[in-house]
């Protein structure tokens, strides 16, 4: 099958090979689609990633013509025998709009579980099972933002357990609930 620029959005899964290229080949992955190129030399085999295709933003990856251009390139000081040039093609992540996430109900009958009922001491694995917080990051910007307290420590140095009284947690969860109500 000859690969067509119309086409590559639509490829199912698998290994499709250009015939008017010989060795280029694009991979199509669930995730990714790699484009790269076999060939001999040295009477070894060669397989160097020469790029990547983003199915509707092929601005950001490498196209089908600049895909058979760079593998003539390659292909062309394979036949002279000149060293072909081994770079790492670095995957371009495509842009992803930030969007902030607006508090569902699941979200609001979270921050209603009451740590006092169970704890008197609540570190953060509590809190992260209670889903108040899903990681490190998101507990210290709650923190910074005054949402949750500062932490207390068992000791002076840095890497001492933190934890929270079960009542200020929950003082803080009941804040924030009636904040998204309003």
């Amino acid at each position: 099958m000859t690969l067509t620029a119309a086409a590559l959005d639509s490829l199912p899964e698998g290994v499709h090979t250009d015939h008017k290229v010989p060795g280029l080949t694009l991979r199509v992955g669930k995730k990714r689609r790699t484009w790269f190129l076999r060939y001999l030399a040295g009477g070894q085999r060669h397989k160097p990633i020469i790029g990547y295709y983003f199915p509707g933003e092929p601005e950001l990856g490498m196209s089908l013509s600049a895909a058979r251009d760079k593998a003539r390139e390659i292909l062309m000081r394979v036949e002279a025998e000149k060293p072909v040039p081994v770079r790492k093609v670095k995957q371009p992540k495509p842009p992803v709009p930030y969007v902030r996430p607006t508090p569902s109900a699941k979200q609001v009958q979270v921050t209603m579980f009451r740590f006092s009922d169970h704890k008197v001491k609540v570190t953060f694995a509590d809190l992260k099972a209670a889903g108040v917080v899903r990681h490190r990051n998101a507990l210290h910007l709650k923190i910074k933002a005054g949402i949750l307290p500062a932490p207390h420590k068992n000791g002076e140095h840095w890497q001492s357990p933190a934890w929270w009284y079960a009542d200020e947690i929950d003082a803080a969860l009941l804040r924030e609930r009636q904040e998204l109500e309003r």
